[in-house]
């Protein structure tokens, strides 16, 4: 092993340092993103204007978790079908 590392030496770690200027966010305290997400609705309900996601947005989101979970349970790659709206193994 000896005569290994003496013919194959580690490489140097890479040089890296963290910025100290970047920016972080934190919600405020109580915030609750729920509350917003209940408010845009009811005023949607009230004033029959667009809510901020609409069923599209939502069908969307489900699409992506059901290729997940196709192409978890298959085992294989998993494309949607946009013309035929299926899920097919790609």
């Amino acid at each position: 092993m000896k005569q290994w590392h003496d013919e194959h030496p580690a490489t140097a770690a890479l040089k890296s340092t963290v910025d100290g200027e970047g920016e972080s966010y934190a919600n405020p305290p109580g915030y609750s993103d729920t509350v917003d997400h209940q408010t845009n609705f009811y005023n949607a309900v009230r004033t029959r204007k667009p809510v901020a996601e609409n069923e599209v947005f939502g069908n969307n989101a489900a699409i992506g978790c059901h290729l997940a979970n196709f192409a978890y349970f298959n085992k294989s790659v998993a494309v949607w079908d946009g013309a035929s709206k299926k899920i097919v193994k790609g």
